[in-house]
């Protein structure tokens, strides 16, 4: 009998350390998750601060960019932009040929100097996310 209650008392030891292990990892889990948490929260917070802050410039200047931005006029004015900022410029067929399947404009707004930029680098929002607004999409199905 004494046997008998010396195994039983050995299997409870071992099940309160296992327990008590438990109860430790729970602690330091929860732990890692409320600081998890709040940095999520303070990253929402940010970012809802900016899309604020840019709602304001783009109301701003007179115009919600987000629903014109497909629109013929808007790039029409932006072709005329462009020639007038570097001259007349002649496209030959050759020029049309050079550009490939995978050749397409990224059209982005740099909120710190709200200028729209046209580009062929596909990875600026990568530097710096905040500072850019990206309008095209991440599947691109017109025909370039």
């Amino acid at each position: 009998m004494l046997t008998l209650n010396i195994v039983l008392f050995c299997c409870l030891a071992a099940g309160l350390l296992l327990v008590v292990r438990g109860v430790y990892l729970n602690r330091s889990n929860k732990k890692a998750l409320e600081a998890i948490s709040d940095e999520l929260l303070s990253l929402y917070k940010q970012t809802a601060q900016t899309k604020k802050l840019l709602e304001k410039r783009i109301a701003a200047a007179g115009a919600d960019l987000s629903e014109d931005i497909d629109s013929p006029a808007v790039l029409s004015t932006m072709i005329t932009v462009l020639i007038k900022k570097i001259g007349s410029t002649r496209l030959s067929m050759d020029d049309f040929v050079a550009v490939g399947d995978n050749d397409y404009i990224s059209v982005y707004i740099d909120s710190a100097t709200n200028e729209i930029i046209l580009s062929l680098d596909h990875t600026l929002t990568e530097n710096d996310p905040l500072k850019f607004v990206n309008f095209s999409k991440t599947d691109d199905s017109t025909y370039h």
